[in-house]
């Protein structure tokens, strides 16, 4: 799982920019389905993902799980110098 780990500076500059992949740990699932769904993506202000386009959404699987997420690796680190 990658996951964009972003932590600002005191004075609002970035200080941390990092993507991460994290490993998940002791999966329990509770539920889980496929259906109909649909894909959302906002604006934010870390982020400029809202301007990918949406061409279809193929298929959808929904599940309530119990997990851990487990430590990680820096795969890239955008404010390295």
């Amino acid at each position: 799982m990658f996951l964009v780990k972003v932590i600002p500076h005191v004075d609002g500059t970035q200080r941390v920019l990092e993507l991460v992949n994290c490993k998940i740990g002791r999966v329990k699932v509770r539920e889980a389905w496929s259906g109909r769904a649909s894909l959302l993506l906002n604006p934010h202000c870390f982020s400029d993902m809202h301007e990918l386009p949406v061409m279809e959404v193929l298929s959808a699987v929904h599940f309530v799980a119990d997990l851990s997420i487990e430590n990680g690796e820096v795969v890239h680190n955008d404010l390295a110098s």
